[in-house]
């Protein structure tokens, strides 16, 4: 009896289109983790063992084998095979070929009929090796129509998941594994084998020579995701004019001197596959050339040869090479992000591995293969072992002859009497006994019985070798490390790609640059050897010198924090004014607190004690602020405290936790425990300071290895006070006096020292070495020396040189 079940055809759509992608996932996008295959590319490499392991066949025939256990199109299946054949799809190719598998510069292959193929000896060797001993190394399972059987994995020896990698989009996600150099992979297993708390960090390389710009490979080598930018080589050489008359044919004097050549493309990325293909090179720098965009380009020449990639852009009479490099870059493919989502099949879970995870998985793979094998071994030499000593016993027994009469006097095709009879009279198992009745004539003769007692010891010997490395997993391991070192000796390849800073990759000039930040926010960047002339063009706020390439953190008194990288500023001439500051830093509209490296500040927020960003305002507000916080600020800012109405920031510093800070407010200094000042985000506008009616001056760390306090006023007076006569004090509390202030006299600066230390003062028109020991110590009553000439000067900053 028939029933009908009634159902949504939208949900019967979702529920079917969810088995649907499962199953495309499982079994065509994602390749395994054990071998790092996909399954085409694995029925392809099977196909070929059993059929052309070590001579070439037709691919057609390799295609239509593949196709009775791969349900799928001629075309694809030769597509699989093509990417796993060329030195330019593949990083180390797995099939071997001298047809035409296409070119390097984006050219089809030619049809399957007329191409010849066969495993690379990198297969044979790395991929199946342990199949060349037993094809029981790994599990065999059904194929699709159950008409015969493929083997669920190969037995890979190297992690070749992240020499290869792959690419593939599956149903509602994308699995992207770069490519890596085969011995920085091999280097990093072996590591891991011999201390499995190493840290994997690996940098992607590609088939062909190209720039990877540089970026957090930790973090994308711990959590197996992330982007990376590869641009292809575009080099900038000069043309002889005779060359453009008699090769080219073209008059010399429409060409530029310079001529761009293209040497090589990312990974994926085609020069030529006709205008048909937009993505391709060629067709986008003809695109911008005809609207207007690329004016500059005057015709593109293929002087490719072999393996080199060599692609002549000549260039009309005046052009900037550098410029259009640049625009190459920036509008086709010769630059491109690359996306990193290391997802892989485990069983028939799909998941995502870092790439310390994967290598350990791959570990206990090969340590899983090697068992299998040993045990496999072991069983053969048992058998032949058992046979050997059946022998032996029977030769050194006497019984030859009367087995022999047994024999010929069998009436009966049935063993059984003959059997029971050497099983009482030699002790041996019914097993043996059969290796006996089943052996030829010759086999028995006494002239074989030494022969058997040496072979008897080898497979002894064999057999405890045997028994040793499946019960010692040392030995395995060495065993893998051994064989990963062979192949990495072998198949090794210089590394493709150089790695780039992004500051090479957008054509930043290094080198050391001062730069200068005025009291009226205006700032200039000069050579590193200029003196800054001060009295007409703006009071100095901040002098300092940095490379060209690095990035300011520029804070702000109404608490927000812009990034300014170093390039961006104009260089000025030293008695110029300078720039205005908000024509360069969009929205900066109020004066500047603090200008930090951010190389600076990455590092300590990197550091193993905590670091914090610790700020305090006028209005007695001060906070500790995580250093991640800040170190991803736009070029256009963020807010990095919350102030109160009328509240402004007085000062901040990068303090670790373990110090001391002292605020300090006109004459009084609070000293406390970084680790008391509370820890907020960057909405938070924080808690009292100390106990003050005056705005606080600023703050400023002590080291565990300061023994002193030197207070400099705005007069030039220094006075220094030992540290123990500031006592460590509970936040919020009024603080000491550390110093008896003149009328007009201010604290600019509270230092932390020792009487090693040397105390550096930059003024307007100086710069003033102190050595601590020189000071004398006061206390704090004391108004301090006079050390620092002011008349007609002003300090502009000090800081301890250790």
């Amino acid at each position: 009896m028939e029933s009908i079940i009634k159902k949504n055809i939208v949900e019967l759509y979702k529920d079917h289109s969810i088995v649907y992608g499962t199953e495309t996932n499982r079994r065509r996008m994602v390749p395994d983790v054990r071998d790092g295959l996909k399954l085409v590319q694995r029925r392809d490499l099977i196909v070929m063992f059993d059929k052309c392991a070590t001579k070439k066949v037709k691919t057609a025939s390799i295609v239509g084998d593949v196709m009775k256990i791969h349900p799928h199109g001629d075309s694809s299946i030769a597509d699989s095979i093509k990417l796993t054949a060329n030195w330019f799809d593949c990083k180390v190719p797995l099939i071997a070929q001298d047809s035409n598998f296409g070119s390097m510069q984006g050219e089809g292959m030619a049809a399957t009929r007329y191409t010849e193929i066969m495993l690379s000896k990198f297969s044979l060797e790395a991929i199946f090796g342990d199949m060349r001993t037993t094809k029981d190394a790994v599990d065999w399972v059904p194929t699709y129509d159950y008409s015969s059987k493929e083997p669920e994995y190969l037995p890979v020896a190297v992690p070749l998941l992240l020499i290869n990698g792959t690419s593939g989009i599956g149903f509602g996600f994308r699995s992207e594994v770069p490519k890596h150099n085969l011995a920085e992979v091999i280097d990093a297993t072996i590591n891991l084998i011999k201390d499995p708390n190493y840290q994997v960090v690996l940098v992607p390389d590609q088939c062909m020579p190209c720039e990877i710009i540089d970026t957090n490979w930790k973090k994308i080598s711990n959590t197996g995701t992330g982007n990376y930018i590869v641009r292809g080589i575009i080099d900038i050489e000069s043309i002889d004019p005779e060359v453009v008359r008699k090769e080219y044919h073209l008059n010399p004097n429409n060409i530029d001197d310079k001529i761009l050549v293209i040497k090589s493309t990312p990974d994926g990325v085609s020069f030529d596959k006709g205008k048909d293909n937009a993505k391709c090179v060629k067709s986008r720098i003809e695109d911008l050339a005809t609207n207007g965009k690329l004016p500059q380009v005057y015709d593109m020449i293929d002087r490719s040869y072999g393996n080199n990639m060599r692609i002549v852009i000549l260039l009309k009479k005046g052009s900037d090479p550098s410029y259009v490099r640049n625009i190459l870059y920036k509008n086709t493919e010769m630059q491109k992000s690359f996306y990193v989502n290391m997802v892989v099949l485990e069983g028939i879970n799909i998941k995502r591995f870092s790439y310390k995870s994967y290598l350990q998985y791959f570990i206990q793979f090969r340590k899983l293969v090697k068992f299998r094998l040993y045990n496999i071994k072991l069983q053969g030499v048992r058998s032949k072992l058992h046979e050997r000593e059946a022998y032996i016993k029977l030769l050194e027994s006497g019984e030859i002859d009367n087995v022999i009469n047994m024999l010929k006097g069998q009436k009966t095709t049935d063993d059984e009497h003959i059997m029971e009879y050497l099983i009482k009279k030699l002790n041996i198992t019914d097993m043996q006994a059969k290796f006996i009745i089943n052996s030829n004539l010759k086999s028995l003769s006494i002239a074989y019985l030494n022969k058997y007692k040496q072979e008897a010891k080898e497979l002894k010997a064999l057999e405890k070798d045997y028994i040793n490395r499946i019960t010692n997993e040392n030995l395995l391991l060495e065993e893998i490390v051994e064989e990963l070192t062979y192949f990495k000796n072998t198949f090794k390849e210089p590394r493709k790609c150089k790695l780039i800073k992004s500051s090479d990759a957008e054509g930043i000039p290094g080198g050391e640059v001062k730069v200068v930040i005025t009291e009226d926010n205006f700032i200039k960047k000069l050579s590193p050897n200029d003196i800054v002339d001060n009295s007409k063009h703006g009071i100095p706020k901040f002098i300092f010198n940095i490379d060209n390439t690095k990035n300011l953190l520029i804070f702000t008194e109404h608490g927000r924090v812009y990034k300014l990288p170093v390039h961006k500023i104009p260089m000025g001439l030293k008695n110029s004014s300078g720039y205005d500051i908000k024509t360069i830093v969009k929205g900066l509209t109020s004066n500047i607190v603090k200008v930090l490296f951010e190389d600076t500040v990455i590092a300590a927020s990197k550091m193993v004690n905590k670091n914090f960003l610790t700020i305090v305002t006028k209005d007695n507000c001060i906070k500790n602020l995580d250093l991640d916080d800040v170190v991803n600020a736009p070029p256009s800012g963020f807010i990095y405290i919350k102030l109160n109405d009328g509240d402004v920031v007085r000062d901040l510093e990068v303090i670790p936790s373990k110090c001391d800070v002292i605020i300090y407010s006109n004459k009084k200094a609070l000293r406390v425990k970084c680790t008391d000042i509370n820890h907020y985000k960057r909405n938070a506008a924080g808690v009292i300071a100390m106990s003050t009616k005056n705005p606080i001056d600023g703050i400023e760390p002590i080291y565990p290895t300061d023994k002193f306090i030197i207070i400099i006023t705005s007069g030039g007076k220094i006075n220094k006070i030992n540290l123990s006569a500031l006592e460590l004090s509970a936040r919020g509390k009024a603080g000491n006096n550390v110093i008896n202030l003149g009328k007009n006299d201010s604290i600019i600066k509270i230092l932390g020292a020792t009487d090693k230390d040397i105390l550096r003062v930059i003024t307007i028109n100086n710069k003033i070495d102190i050595p601590v020991a020189d000071i004398k110590v006061g206390s704090s009553i004391s108004s301090g020396q006079k050390l620092i000439p002011t008349r007609g000067d002003k300090i502009l900053n000090c800081r301890i040189k250790k």
